[in-house]
């Protein structure tokens, strides 16, 4: 190599030695990492004071308004910056809340308690509990149904689905009370059971929502009126969809606002659905007084008079419930162009126990 390339080499070590020493460990280094950190310093010590570091990988217990059952959940907030008794998100790696969608599922929380868990079990039951109803399809455009343990109320409301054909693929709206009495809902929510899950109709649940609020939450407390309908729907109808309404206020007004909000999301939505009203008779009775007022009640119906049918519940004070759900049955199914609701099969609980002195009341109808 001669002097002139040997010169010009030793010029260029200089220089990526420069370089290096300015991204490196050389002085120039120390400057430049010293000014960044004291930039950013800065900046931070200008946040304002009631923002603080929030800690990583940290559970937040938190309660959803109050209701029937309080229901614990958590979030885990990995990144975030702590705002007084909220978090306000830096970077996006908090798992958005799902919306409830037919991704959502509500967990069958009665299966093994009111019906069998195991599905080989549960579809057994379900074919016995239909070949034991001696019945013709009828189409009718609702029917009421019992929501107790199938071991009880099973035939009874294996009775009333049996009316409808097989071949329904359309959509229920199930209509079931809230025994604690909670606001009066809906829910987008698919609804697990042993034997699959049933899928909700959306797009009717979205025209009925402008009037019945859409709350997973409270749908998702332990409510044996909805759930317990679920395995004979799923079985019988595999291809249909539900509308369910956990109904809370079981007054003339309740049933009037859950009637005319479902009639209302029939004619927008173009979809005649199929009313199921969830409902028992009498608790815990004599069988024979049990019989007595839960006929004499169900009888005021007939004609789909709810002013009658609530005068007679007035006049008798039978403990049963639902009737909120029969008379909004009532209601819908009268402006379908329904004329009668017909008694199809009355058993008590003690048609199984064989102890008549306390008894629950079980009631099959079909709206014709």
């Amino acid at each position: 190599m001669n002097s002139a390339a040997a010169a010009k080499a030793t010029d260029q070590e200089k220089a990526a030695a420069a370089s290096d020493s300015f991204f490196g460990n050389g002085p120039l280094a120390s400057i430049y990492f010293s000014g960044v950190f004291a930039f950013f310093l800065g900046i931070v010590s200008s946040l304002p004071q009631q923002l603080k570091p929030f800690p990583t990988n940290i559970s937040i217990p938190y309660i959803h308004p109050p209701h029937a059952s309080q229901v614990w959940r958590t979030k885990t907030v990995r990144w975030g910056i702590w705002k007084s008794s909220h978090y306000i998100t830096m970077i996006s790696k908090i798992p958005a809340e799902p919306k409830a969608t037919e991704k959502s599922l509500r967990l069958s929380s009665l299966s093994g308690i009111f019906y069998p868990k195991n599905e080989s079990e549960l579809k057994e039951l379900l074919s016995a509990l239909f070949a034991s109803t001696v019945t013709s399809v009828s189409s009718p455009y609702g029917i009421l149904v019992p929501h107790a343990g199938f071991e009880y109320s099973g035939q009874t409301a294996a009775c009333g689905y049996a009316k409808i054909s097989p071949e329904f693929a359309g959509t229920f709206v199930l209509i079931g009370p809230s025994h604690a009495g909670v606001e009066t809902s809906t829910s987008d929510m698919v609804w697990e059971t042993p034997i699959g899950n049933v899928l909700p109709d959306l797009a009717f649940i979205e025209a009925l929502s402008s009037s019945i609020p859409v709350d997973n939450d409270l749908i998702s407390v332990k409510e044996n009126s909805l759930e317990v309908q679920m395995p004979f729907i799923q079985y019988r109808f595999p291809k249909a969809r539900i509308v369910p309404i956990l109904m809370g206020d079981q007054s003339p007004r309740g049933a009037e606002r859950v009637a005319q909000a479902v009639i209302s999301a029939t004619k927008t939505t173009g979809i005649r659905p199929i009313i199921i009203a969830s409902g028992d008779g009498s608790h815990y009775v004599p069988a024979k007084v049990a019989e007595q007022n839960d006929l004499t009640v169900l009888a005021a119906v007939r004609t789909l008079d709810t002013s009658a049918f609530y005068e007679a519940l007035s006049r008798l004070r039978p403990s049963m419930c639902g009737f909120g759900c029969i008379a909004a049955m009532a209601e819908i199914c009268a402006s379908f162009g329904a004329k009668e609701a017909r008694v199809l099969l009355y058993r008590t609980s003690g048609d199984v126990t064989g102890d008549q002195t306390e008894v629950v009341g079980y009631a099959a109808m079909e709206v014709v």
